[in-house]
């Protein structure tokens, strides 16, 4: 073979081995050097990667999923986490918040416990928690200056997310002053707004009081605007806040943490409730001002803020109605708009509304999204016409990256409590096809999970082990139905459900049939 032909990394690789081109042998050591070169760096990502093993019949969902934990290491700057490395090549406290959960999943918690570690050098002694920095910042640069408040809550939970895969409780209490300070800076933006003169010409200015002051957090409002989202942030923060000073025996701002959560949710959902009224619409608005509808923007209610039970259930299941049906119209062969992958929230989302039908139509919708598909690649903006130049932000974007890792994993494995809940939106081919469901070391609150689940006629078999949730398993059924008959290591379980059964943590084969 022509050393030509190897192009510029073969000439890097010359220059690495001392090769001479045109020496007799040279071609030959060239190839020997590129392979070993190769050999080495495979070896390397094999090791980075390979830690965890989710595979599926949906082979182009396990490849992505895998792909998107090797970009978050290439874009990675030292110890900061960045969506990143062209126009996103900065750490934002929101991306590594919702990107953390990946990493602990994936077994890399050391990459998440650097982060907390270097981005907590930027809290201000106020208790502000910076919208993003640099890697290269300096550590007394000062934060920056972007009006952005969701990451008071984020910088709590992505804490409370490192101590409930780790448990260390050391960490936790090297940290917890700074929570404790991000918490206090909540409540002094909350004041501002319950103010007696607050926003007092506005029409139905009830939709301002109690809430945290307007903001860019969400990257959709210039000027600023009172963003719901950084109020779910909030309310996430607090319970979170209230956890973590459970567990480290401090009563007293566990009580106040609680007493915050409570008076911040009422006026929240009260706003929420005028706004609807106000604007007339049928909806869960984004913001207070506009009324809008932005349903990628509410499902951080459900996941990872998990505040969306005393949301108006008929109002948020429409905002989910209206998504989808919105999603259903870029099916059109003339549709020439665009759309942001973090729209991947919503696959569970759909899950937890109990539409596993709609999370796969989502998934499946956006797998076919990726541009080149055989890189895997998440870009921040999909364009309808791919060859039409216009903005995509970074390819790949880890945060939207991110998004569709969270998603699908909630799919296979979430907490619930005290137990492990699996297969919750599982399709039905993903149990029928191939070998099935096959996970190994994904991390949970309770240890690493290993798990298949494989159907076979109208058999499905279930293995679990590894982690040990006290409240046990909970299977959700990839199939539609009730089982005739639950077998849990050789003994028949009594009674049945159409969705789900309940084993303890010791169980280790679970076989259903229908």
């Amino acid at each position: 073979m022509n050393s030509r032909r190897l192009g510029g990394l073969a000439g890097i690789l010359l220059l690495l081995s001392g090769v001479q081109p045109g020496v007799a042998g040279a071609d030959s050591d060239v190839v020997a050097s590129f392979d070993d070169q190769r050999g080495r760096l495979q070896g390397l990502w094999t090791g980075e990667v390979d830690r965890v093993t989710i595979d599926l019949p949906a082979k182009d969902v396990a490849d992505t999923l895998k792909s998107q934990l090797a970009y978050i290491l290439i874009n990675q700057d030292g110890p900061a986490i960045q969506p990143g490395s062209r126009q996103y090549e900065r750490s934002w406290i929101r991306d590594g918040s919702m990107t953390a959960p990946v990493l602990l999943r994936m077994g890399r918690a050391d990459i998440v416990r650097d982060f907390i570690d270097w981005y907590a050098h930027f809290i201000t002694p106020e208790g502000k928690v910076p919208p993003s920095f640099r890697a290269d910042d300096p550590l007394d640069a000062g934060p920056g200056s972007g009006i952005e408040w969701d990451g008071q809550g984020a910088y709590v939970y992505m804490i409370m997310e490192y101590y409930r895969f780790t448990h260390d409780r050391e960490f936790l209490a090297k940290h917890f002053p700074k929570m404790r300070r991000s918490l206090e800076f909540l409540v002094a933006l909350r004041e501002q707004t319950l103010a007696a003169d607050y926003w007092k010409d506005e029409p139905a200015r009830e939709r301002f009081v109690g809430i945290l002051p307007k903001s860019f957090s969400h990257e959709g409002y210039c000027p600023e605007m009172h963003s719901y989202w950084d109020d779910f942030w909030a309310l996430r923060g607090w319970r979170d806040g209230k956890a973590a000073a459970e567990i480290l025996g401090d009563t007293n701002t566990a009580t106040w943490a609680e007493q915050q959560y409570w008076l911040l949710r009422r006026s929240v959902k009260a706003s929420i409730e005028q706004t609807i009224a106000f604007k007339k619409i049928t909806y869960i608005p984004g913001c207070a001002e506009k009324g809008d509808f932005d349903a990628t923007s509410t499902a951080i209610a459900i996941h990872p803020c998990e505040e969306w039970d005393w949301l108006p259930q008929d109002v948020l299941r429409a905002t989910f109605d209206r998504y989808y049906g919105d999603v259903r119209e870029r099916l059109k062969p003339d549709w020439r708009g665009s759309f942001t992958p973090y729209e991947a929230r919503n696959i569970y989302a759909f899950v937890a509304l109990g539409q596993k039908e709609r999370a796969n139509f989502l998934l499946e919708y956006l797998m076919q999204c990726r541009q080149p598909p055989a890189w895997n690649h998440v870009a921040e903006v999909v364009l309808g016409d791919p060859r039409i130049g216009s903005y995509i932000g970074d390819m790949p974007h880890t945060w939207a990256g991110a998004s569709l890792v969270n998603s699908v994993i909630l799919m296979l494995v979430r907490e619930s409590g005290d137990r492990l809940v699996l297969f919750d939106g599982a399709p039905e081919s993903w149990v029928r096809d191939g070998q099935g469901i096959r996970l190994e070391n994904v991390g949970t609150y309770f240890g690493p999970l290993n798990a298949t689940a494989k159907m076979t006629g109208n058999t499905l078999t279930v293995r679990v082990g590894g982690a040990n949730p006290p409240g046990g398993f909970e299977i959700r059924w990839p199939v539609s139905g009730a089982p005739s008959r639950i077998v849990v290591d050789g003994r028949e379980l009594p009674g049945v459900d159409s969705t789900a059964c309940t084993v303890p943590a010791g169980a280790r084969e679970i076989i259903a049939q229908w």
